[in-house]
């Protein structure tokens, strides 16, 4: 049976193990004491909620919630009644909404709401971008409508269209002749011959 020696790695000196060891030490109380800050910062509760509401978030799904909570002015979190009202803290002011509706806000600086929802009541309005989407609409509309009786067409502004002008008066009546038309904007409107005769305007007026 063979025998090796065990050679001996030269004597380590007691101070730098010590040194060591202390470095470790200071280390490990720092990441407790961090972890014990962390756990003890909670977050904030919220300023308002809001609750027993129907919320329209609006989000990729369309949901309609119960309750949302607010907090600087943002909203912190929407849910039923029950998540929400929990995270609401002791200086917390709760708001029953008593099941009304609460929509996003809606910036808008001038809108006429009953006239929009009517603009496309009769015909669906179809995105155009110039004269001739506005001339190929109007000989759509004269060959389904009886001839004599008004089109309009409203809220197509010349701004939208790639040549920024009005239809021509020859090009409504080239469009629809035996109709009365009107290419309205707003106040403003262009008319064809058989809607200014109609409408009792001459040269003279």
């Amino acid at each position: 049976m063979s025998h090796r020696r065990v050679r001996i790695a030269p004597e380590v000196a007691w101070s730098d193990v010590f040194g060591l060891f202390e470095g470790i030490r200071l280390i490990a109380v720092v990441l407790v004491a961090l972890m014990l800050a962390a756990g003890c910062q909670q977050e904030a509760p919220p300023s308002h909620v809001f609750h027993n509401g129907k919320i329209v978030t609006v989000d990729p799904g369309f949901r309609i919630v119960q309750a949302m909570a607010i907090r600087d002015g943002r909203i912190l979190a929407v849910g039923t009644n029950d998540e929400i009202l929990g995270l609401a803290g002791s200086g917390t002011e709760r708001v029953d909404l008593a099941g009304k509706t609460v929509l996003p806000g809606l910036i808008d600086s001038h809108v006429h709401a009953p006239a929009a929802s009517m603009y496309e009541f009769e015909q669906p309005v179809p995105d155009m971008q110039t004269i001739d989407d506005v001339l190929a609409y109007f000989r759509e509309r004269a060959e389904k409508t009886e001839a004599g009786r008004w089109i309009t067409l409203s809220q197509v502004f010349i701004t939208r269209l790639k040549e920024q002008r009005y239809p021509t008066r020859a090009e409504l009546d080239a469009a629809a002749p035996r109709h009365p038309v009107a290419f309205r904007t707003g106040p403003d409107a262009s008319l064809n011959s058989l809607a200014l005769s109609r409408s009792g305007i001459d040269a003279k007026r």
